[in-house]
């Protein structure tokens, strides 16, 4: 027998599945443990913030921000904070409160989701993540966006602006300037 101090903590693994948890457990401590005490009090100031949004009874069909946790193969919502709060501080500190005080201990990733709400008969909180469908609006309109520039650009040029003063429009193809609309229209 090996002599261990009474401090000595000793984690006996015997199968793959508790080596996986355990390591994904020292994971999660060792960055819970790596908060200094400037970043808890910024945490706990947005509790003190947010108190009412967490006190209030969340709404069926309503849109949050927060994060999910993956049970029974659905999301269900974990923890959530107010639009007002998010906006008030800084994006990784949001995601600090989220993880330091959401009820979860393994999320999927740390990226806070726009979620719609869900509520079963059961009460549990699913959600239908919308963020997947804001990201590809996005590189949409970064494709389109840096169409229009292009269009833009030509048209700052002296033979475009001369075409245009004699024939009263664009050149062929600097005439359409894409927008907003049918965005998404296959």
């Amino acid at each position: 027998m090996e002599n261990r101090d009474i401090d000595d903590i000793v984690i006996y693994a015997t199968t793959d599945s508790e080596t996986d948890y355990n390591s994904e457990m020292s994971d999660l401590f060792s960055e819970v443990s790596s908060y200094d005490s400037d970043d808890l009090e910024i945490v706990d100031e947005i509790y003190g913030t947010d108190i009412n949004h967490i006190d209030t009874e969340k709404v069926n069909n309503n849109y949050y921000l927060g994060f999910y946790q993956i049970q029974d193969n659905s999301f269900v919502l974990t923890c959530s904070i107010s639009i007002t709060t998010y906006l008030r501080y800084n994006h990784n500190d949001c995601v600090d409160y989220l993880f330091y005080y959401g009820d979860a201990l393994i999320l999927p990733s740390r990226n806070i989701e726009i979620m719609k709400l869900k509520i079963n008969e059961d009460g549990v909180y699913n959600v239908i993540l919308k963020t997947f469908w804001l990201k590809i609006i996005q590189r949409a309109w970064k494709s389109r966006f840096k169409k229009r520039k292009q269009i833009i650009a030509g048209r700052r040029t002296p033979v475009a602006v001369i075409h245009r003063e004699t024939h009263g429009k664009w050149p062929k193809h600097l005439q359409k300037l894409p927008s907003l609309k049918n965005l998404l229209f296959c």
